[in-house]
């Protein structure tokens, strides 16, 4: 098992923060333990910069249909940073059960990190790819379909 271990920087150039990414070479593990430590390590980060009082406004905002960390956007992205470096991004081939792993969870945060994370991989994306897009499109959607 290899470690790595980046710095995010965030946007006031001050406040920094380690991050250790556990990323498996080709020769070590398989795809489900790697998947499995994005994914816990992303939890780590979103719990840790959870933040009750906007998660509340957020929620209200979207009328309570879903839970957030209270993670403001720019935030998100800086802690995202890191897990869409080339070096950290998973293969392509585990991104339909990462993304449907991330959307299962409570929090809208997971939703917004999958997006952005499907869109990393939009110049490899192949005709049987589609089926991932409806399912986002599909499962906790927002809008009223009233």
């Amino acid at each position: 098992m290899n470690f790595y271990r980046t710095t995010i920087f965030y946007s006031d150039n001050v406040l920094h923060k380690q991050l250790y990414l556990i990323v498996y070479n080709h020769s070590f593990g398989n795809m489900k333990t790697k998947m499995t430590a994005f994914i816990k390590t992303l939890e780590l980060e979103f719990s840790q910069h959870a933040n009750p009082i906007i998660a509340l406004e957020q929620k209200a905002y979207m009328r309570n249909q879903f839970e957030f960390y209270g993670i403001k956007s720019t935030e998100r992205r800086e802690i995202q940073k890191p897990f869409f470096m080339k070096e950290f991004l998973p293969e392509k081939a585990e991104l339909d059960n990462i993304v449907k792993s991330l959307w299962e969870k409570p929090q809208r945060d997971y939703q917004y990190f999958s997006q952005e994370l499907a869109f990393k991989y939009v110049n490899q994306l192949e005709k049987k790819d589609i089926k991932l897009f409806e399912y986002m499109v599909t499962h906790k959607f927002w809008w009223s379909h009233e």
